[in-house]
């Protein structure tokens, strides 16, 4: 089993923006998943290469459902006003759904939805 958090670009660009490159390393240094793979290290259980190798397969592995994410289908678009109250809508999202159907009976042809089949 291979279990590690892959931190991208994106969080390290945005702890650098409000905090010291001090503050940055003394926080690694607390990082509780970092530590704990110096003591696995440290006992044998674990490895370097052990760790690129789950987190070469942890990519590869994101990379490919997001690939097939991709080539389903979205969600029909008249699903973005359900499941939000559990009920019926309130009335600013009634009159927002309204719109949304007018708009697309109006310019439909362009996004090519449920609604423009109807």
């Amino acid at each position: 089993m291979c279990v590690c958090v892959l931190r991208g670009d994106l969080h390290n660009r945005w702890h650098r923006r409000y905090r010291t490159q001090e503050e940055i390393d003394r926080e690694a240094l607390n990082d509780p998943l970092k530590r704990l793979a110096l003591w696995m290290e440290g006992e044998g259980w674990w490895s370097k290469e052990e760790d690129a190798a789950c987190r070469d397969a942890a990519r590869k592995e994101v990379s490919e459902a997001m690939n097939a994410a991709e080539l389903k289908p979205g969600p029909a678009l008249s699903t973005m006003f359900e499941d939000v109250y559990g009920g019926e809508l309130p009335w600013h999202l009634e009159r927002q759904r309204q719109q949304l159907h007018e708009h697309l009976s109006m310019h439909g042809k362009a996004y090519e939805t449920e609604f423009t089949k109807q």
